[in-house]
């Protein structure tokens, strides 16, 4: 659709489980990111937002958006649990 080409900001910067409070690093690595990738079109080249849209699912907070790795292996991590260990409480 023509408004999705003109979208400049992340349209799932509001609830990206990243940015909660002890999540990152520091608060302005948070900003960085955002800075970068959520309030821009680059959020189109953000790991997290291209592996939400390719498996449709919750991504794992330690997805970040210039991750190393390809979005098809992180669905794979995501889809064969190897983000669990990190998140069980």
């Amino acid at each position: 659709m023509f408004n999705e080409e003109l979208e400049e900001v992340c349209p799932k910067v509001a609830k990206c489980p990243i940015f909660q409070a002890g999540t990152l690093l520091n608060e302005q690595t948070g900003e960085t990111y955002k800075a970068v990738y959520c309030q821009s079109e680059r959020h189109k080249q953000c790991k997290r937002y291209l592996a939400s849209k390719k498996c449709n699912c919750a991504i794992p907070v330690q997805v970040l958006p210039n991750a190393y790795i390809s979005v098809d292996e992180i669905v794979k991590r995501i889809n064969s649990g190897f983000y669990d260990i990190f998140n069980k409480k």
